[in-house]
């Protein structure tokens, strides 16, 4: 699980590591980034936070919370509802 955990974690720097490098050409540019969280779904009252609640004009980048390997190491969804069977119904 700890390795699991690593190598996601990993992957998450690398990818924005490149996005930044990437960046880096247009130092003048200004990034936003919003992290959203997948269990923001299930928060009860005014703490609960949606895809829908997340307004494109502020972010400049989304790094989204959390996504799962298998024991192969293969990317899977953490919260397979809502990544996936939930959108496939509506």
């Amino acid at each position: 699980m700890a390795l699991r955990n690593f190598l996601l974690h990993l992957l998450v720097v690398a990818v924005l590591s490149n996005d930044l490098e990437n960046l880096s050409t247009h130092s003048s540019s200004k990034r936003v980034v919003c992290y959203y969280t997948n269990w923001s779904v299930y928060r009860q009252g005014i703490a609960k936070f949606l895809p829908d609640n997340i307004n494109p004009y502020l972010c400049t980048h989304l790094v989204y919370a959390f996504g799962g390997l298998t024991k192969s190491y293969e990317i899977k969804p953490f919260d397979n509802y809502q990544d996936i069977e939930k959108g496939e119904r509506e």
